[in-house]
């Protein structure tokens, strides 16, 4: 066996940034004794940043980053599901191979899990776009209510109160998840999001194209992340 990079050091930051809003942000709003409507709105602006980095981190990011590399067709995503449940995910197979074979091993995202991801995102980003307008009809209003009308905001606040279930779904998905890779395949997709190494047999480390963090990713991940940071700043005061 060989241990090979594969998430750099950028996305496990965003991942476990975000990870830290999303709870921030849920005690803020839900936590009776903690509830503070400044500090969730300055959380939501935090996650809108790290949402915008990773769409960018998706087109130039690491290799196993990218939307290109983990976003597959239907055929993949069928071909990968019918295996889910075999007893044993072979360790020496490449998903860089293209034959279809190679749907019980990835070292990336798999097919169905890089589509959950663009749809946690798309829900990450509906939530916070609604509270950007939402208000309370008491003492709160979003940054943008302002903008539009009074019916409006009071839809998108009632779409914002709703998509939360939604968001909590796919979180629970999402651990679930986590949870049956870790006792039925015995793998962990915790550890590799954070050291950023999974361990591969030496014939799959030969094949496989893998992510080393660089100055040149640096150096982008920081351009990235303070054009994100500029724009919802430019978004909240300027617009």
């Amino acid at each position: 066996m060989k241990k090979v990079p594969v998430w750099d050091l950028p996305t496990r930051l965003f991942h476990w940034l975000l990870v830290g809003f999303l709870c921030f942000s849920f005690i803020t709003a839900k936590v009776e004794a903690l509830q503070d409507t400044e500090l969730h709105m300055m959380s939501g602006y935090g996650i809108l940043s790290l949402i915008l980095f990773r769409l960018g981190w998706g087109f130039w990011g690491g290799t196993y980053a990218r939307f290109s590399q983990f976003l597959k067709g239907p055929r993949a995503c069928a071909a990968y599901l019918r295996h889910l449940f075999a007893p044993d995910f072979p360790s020496d197979v490449s998903q860089d191979r293209e034959d279809e074979s190679s749907h019980s091993f990835y070292l990336g995202h798999n097919p169905v899990g890089g589509w959950m991801i663009v749809i946690m995102l798309s829900i990450i980003l509906i939530q916070i776009a609604t509270g950007l307008f939402a208000n309370d009809d008491i003492l709160y209003e979003g940054p943008l209510a302002y903008k539009v009308s009074e019916d409006t905001s009071s839809l998108l606040t009632v779409l914002h109160k709703q998509n939360y279930y939604f968001l909590l779904c796919l979180i629970f998905f999402h651990l679930a998840a986590i949870a049956f890779y870790r006792i039925f395949k015995r793998q962990s997709l915790v550890k590799p999001m954070l050291t950023g190494y999974k361990w591969v047999t030496k014939k799959t480390a030969q094949t496989v194209t893998t992510t080393e963090d660089s100055n040149t990713n640096w150096w982008l991940a920081t351009g990235l992340a303070c054009s994100a940071g500029l724009i919802v700043y430019a978004v909240i005061y300027w617009l």
